[in-house]
């Protein structure tokens, strides 16, 4: 902590500045919140993104530093590096952190051209697990190889994207370490903000709402869920599904779930400002994406105290403790899903154990824990 006594502005250390394609919905702009408040504290701090989304709301609000270019589409990256080339110029970061899929081969680039010393890539959304054709193929070398090549370190925020990063890059194994991504515990949501947001909703206490939040993309795999909830809704009538958030397979999932017969008990709530609001307010969640870098939505529902169903895949299984603080799942694996919801449905007891299980799970993720790993990466650059 700064003592009161001192400005801030004399004791910091040094300036990063972070860089993100698109300040817009998921769980990477609130991860680098996350970091940008954390390092705010140490060293001067800009951010710089294509459009304005939550992270320039917070940089407003905290008086941080924040840019917004034409760089959050593949084709304004075409003329969006000559602004993005200036404003580095102008900032001279001491560090830059690039974080994710077009601004890491686009910073990586730019700022070696503008004579940024240090840089630094957090691969928040691992491009491989899209090598579906060849265009994917191409894409993802070119967001993967070029910010290995030119960044001076490479985290990946799961092992298993590690193990991945590994296998593509033999020539870069110095480059590339894990460090998982980091939850602030110490302002964990209330019982009481729980009452409220449910109270708000007009959920009954009689029934038991399962809650599923993220993106409506084709890497959630929301039609799993929706199948499994098939069967849940005829074992526990009382159970009801909200589906919260938005995406391109918004319409298709929509769809389904009136082929399928569940709108009853089955509602789109659409995009929401604060996804955790409706996990702090559910009584289980739901998860059913086929990949991750590190999910955000298991470490919330462990700091809501909440049990959770998710798929045994990526980025989410290094959260979950099956069988303690919530159940994993193989993928597309529909009775499994749906047995184990059915499970955590009939069962408060269970719900509530699983609740406090996560809690503690939380604490391996702490801020400081994660966050300190990240610092100390930081000042070796600034130190050579």
């Amino acid at each position: 902590m700064l003592s009161n006594n001192i400005s801030e502005k004399s004791v910091l250390k040094g300036k990063i500045c972070h860089l993100l394609h698109d300040d817009g919905p998921g769980g990477g702009p609130t991860t680098v919140i996350k970091h940008i408040n954390y390092y705010r504290k140490i060293y001067h701090v800009t951010f710089i993104s294509g459009g304005r989304g939550r992270v320039h709301e917070f940089c407003k609000k905290e008086n941080i530093p924040a840019y917004s270019l034409p760089i959050n589409r593949i084709w304004k990256c075409l003329w969006g590096w000559i602004p993005l080339y200036y404003r580095l110029q102008k900032l001279r970061p001491d560090v830059l952190i690039v974080h994710g899929q077009w601004a890491a081969p686009l910073g990586a680039l730019i700022g070696r051209l503008a004579g940024i010393k240090k840089i630094l890539f957090i691969s928040h959304w691992p491009s491989f697990y899209t090598d579906w054709d060849l265009y994917r193929v191409v894409r993802n070398h070119i967001v993967e190889a070029i910010p290995v090549a030119f960044c001076d370190k490479v985290v990946c925020i799961s092992p298993g994207n590690l193990y991945q990063y590994q296998i593509r890059f033999p020539d870069h194994l110095d480059k590339l370490i894990h460090i998982s991504n980091p939850y602030d515990i110490s302002s964990l949501p209330t019982q009481e903000e729980a009452i409220a947001t449910r109270h708000r909703l007009g959920w009954r206490d009689n029934l038991v709402h399962v809650v599923s939040v993220g993106r409506i993309a084709t890497q959630k795999h929301l039609e799993w869920l929706l199948q499994s909830w098939v069967i849940v809704q005829k074992q526990v009538p009382e159970a009801r599904l909200w589906i919260v958030g938005d995406g391109e397979e918004s319409e298709r999932m929509r769809a389904l779930a009136l082929k399928l017969k569940i709108t009853d008990t089955c509602t789109f709530l659409g995009a929401q400002k604060n996804g955790i609001e409706f996990i702090n307010a559910s009584d289980l969640v739901a998860m059913s994406s086929l990949y991750e870098g590190h999910a955000n939505i298991p470490m919330e529902a462990h700091a809501c105290g909440k049990a959770i169903v998710a798929n045994a895949v990526d980025g989410i299984r290094l959260s979950i403790s099956d069988g303690v603080d919530g159940f994993l799942v193989p993928a597309a694996d529909i009775d499994g899903f749906s047995e184990k919801l059915i499970r955590l449905c009939r069962s408060q007891e269970l719900r509530e154990e699983f609740g406090r299980a996560g809690l503690k799970n939380l604490k391996r993720f702490s801020l400081d824990k994660v966050m300190v790993k990240y610092s100390n990466l930081i000042q070796e650059f600034m130190d050579n």
